[in-house]
């Protein structure tokens, strides 16, 4: 799978290609994330309607690196020098209990200032619009919502609705309500501090409640798990990367920097690659569900001994995709499968560039993410501004890699670091 075009998929391959690529009236992912609880956690319209509202959005605003570049890299300088604080200025060492928080912190202020725009998040006399108490609450609320998703998805409905879900609603719509206020302000701010999302609803006549739900939906799908994959790809080249691969990849993220552009970017291919690999190692353990609407079968796969080959479904049955399980998959990735090795041939000769099926982080078929191109700008961006930018010491031991939370996966502890702005001779 994903190699020459003389590859066999593999029975599993094959299986996971005809599970994913099943018509959404056969096998449905929005009956099954709304049977977890989505429709209460992230809104009816986020599950019925926003996906195909972003996907539109992306594709018409967002599509273009040579503009949508230069915007990430400024942006999350922006956001780093906000969030570390004045001792930029004096060239001083501060101590961040939690790197991997912070990076979420600084990948979230940059989405919204490319995605929503700067007037989103102006400042106000009222103390509920302050900026910095809104990312604060919304990455609660995101914290909630995952929570409650894998609690919901293990107990009855009925007891989850009162003592999870319902709940956490309530804290949706609260913060939705603040959001609509700071909407409804950016829509009085000039044309060019307001970013795509708030034309966009306000060129298709969406009513506050719905924008606001969107955009709930937005900074959850947007920010949280390309936050992740930066931090992961960070530590990833600090920890495993060879001085070569470091020195390379300092080197580009300095001329990004200098030169912040798609065709510099394009020229960071020791980054990219950090980053593809480390997507790779730290894939979804539960990327996807599908609820069957009808029996069905899906394709022949002898190795899990099914009668005549195959797994029959039957309507209500859920099934799960894991991401982690082929990106570990010797077979598919070598012996060497489970090491970090950004010189894989997959990252470096165009002809061995795996398939959805084989490098499975953005899922694939037809719920494939829309945002792969946007959230590896994303990740590079990211990633290029702590090496060019930030003196990043660790502190103490490095947690692993932990596969418990329904995201990328994250640390089983925090990782502590001291970090300083570098100091411009």
């Amino acid at each position: 799978c994903g190699g020459g075009k003389g590859e066999n998929l593999s029975a599993e391959v094959n299986l996971l290609k005809n599970a994913v690529n099943t018509p959404e009236r056969i096998l449905s992912a929005r009956d099954a994330v709304s049977s977890i609880g989505f429709e209460h956690t992230l809104g009816v319209a986020n599950v019925y309607e926003g996906t195909n509202f972003h996907k539109r959005v992306i594709k018409d605003h967002l599509s273009l690196g040579d503009k949508l570049v230069p915007l990430l890299v400024s942006s999350f300088q922006t956001a780093f020098e906000a969030e570390v604080g004045c001792v930029a200025d004096a060239c001083e060492h501060v101590i961040i209990a939690d790197f991997l928080g912070l990076v979420r912190r600084c990948t979230l202020r940059a989405v919204i200032q490319v995605f929503l725009g700067k007037a989103f998040l102006e400042p106000s006399q009222n103390q509920d619009m302050d900026g910095i108490k809104f990312l604060d609450d919304f990455m609660t609320l995101q914290d909630a919502i995952e929570d409650a998703t894998a609690a919901a998805a293990v107990l009855p409905r009925w007891l989850a609705l009162p003592l999870i879900l319902r709940p956490v609603q309530k804290q949706r719509i609260k913060l939705q309500r603040r959001i609509a206020q700071r909407i409804e302000r950016a829509w009085c701010a000039a044309l060019d501090d307001q970013g795509p999302w708030l034309r966009e609803f306000q060129r298709k006549g969406l009513n506050l409640t719905k924008a606001s739900e969107f955009t709930v939906g937005l900074l959850f799908a947007a920010h949280k798990n390309a936050a992740i994959g930066s931090a992961q790809s960070f530590l990833h080249l600090r920890l495993h990367g060879s001085k070569a691969h470091q020195s390379n990849a300092r080197f580009e993220a300095k001329s990004l920097l200098e030169s912040p552009t798609f065709s510099a970017l394009k020229q960071c291919s020791h980054i990219r690659m950090c980053c593809m690999e480390t997507l790779r190692l730290t894939s979804h353990a539960l990327g996807g569900i599908r609820t069957a609407r009808q029996n069905c079968i899906l394709g022949k796969n002898p190795v899990l001994g099914h009668k005549g080959g195959q797994i029959e479904l039957f309507p209500g049955e859920v099934i799960a995709i894991s991401h982690i399980v082929p990106s570990l998959n010797k077979e598919l990735w070598g012996q060497d499968a489970d090491a970090y090795n950004p010189a894989r041939k997959e990252w470096t000769d165009a002809k061995f560039h795996p398939n959805e099926y084989k490098f499975t982080a953005f899922s694939q078929g037809l719920h494939m993410c829309p945002g792969q191109r946007v959230a590896l700008f994303l990740m590079q961006s990211c990633v290029a501004t702590l090496l060019a930018s930030y003196e990043i010491e660790f502190v103490g031991r490095i947690p692993a890699l932990s596969f418990e939370r329904a995201t990328l996966a994250q640390r089983d502890g925090n990782v502590q670091v001291k970090i300083r702005i570098k100091c411009k001779s």
